[in-house]
């Protein structure tokens, strides 16, 4: 398949759109899958309610789209080893599988533009569950008289 990367051409417009995406969510992607296990962690220690399973949803979807954008990272990465020596950034014969590349990760990105938000969210109900679950600092009560006069 051969794709337009013509400046100006729709194709050129979804690569750059496409690229822009994957270089904003780069802080996130090498730390993703981490940040999905902590959620899911979290989670299966909050009691179940409809927020807690809509959460819970779109971590899933966080999860199966983290794997997904891995993988696409991979086919890249293969396709790139096997590309002529003559293909360099800049060139048709480099920019078009990475375009592919980069079309194929859209909606995986798409994904955690959506859900993302889901992962403050569960996080912020597990430091409030784990504030109220901890102990309270109780003061002492004071000694009995009987055994203030043994002490001194």
């Amino acid at each position: 398949m051969t794709i337009s990367l013509e400046p100006g051409s729709q194709e050129h417009r979804l690569y750059q759109r496409d690229a822009h995406t994957l270089a904003a969510f780069g802080r996130v992607y090498y730390h993703a899958d981490e940040l999905v296990h902590v959620a899911e962690q979290q989670l299966a220690q909050l009691s179940v309610s409809d927020r807690t399973r809509r959460f819970a949803w779109q971590v899933r979807e966080l999860h199966e789209a983290t794997e997904c954008l891995y993988a696409v990272h991979d086919d890249w990465l293969t396709v790139r080893a096997a590309l002529p020596e003559s293909a360099r950034p800049g060139t048709a014969a480099y920019e078009e599988p990475l375009a592919e590349s980069y079309a194929e990760a859209w909606h995986y990105l798409d994904q955690w533009a959506i859900h993302g938000q889901a992962l403050f969210a569960v996080n912020a109900l597990a430091e409030r569950q784990s504030r109220a679950a901890a102990p309270r600092a109780v003061a002492a009560p004071p000694a009995p008289a009987a055994a203030a006069a043994v002490r001194r």
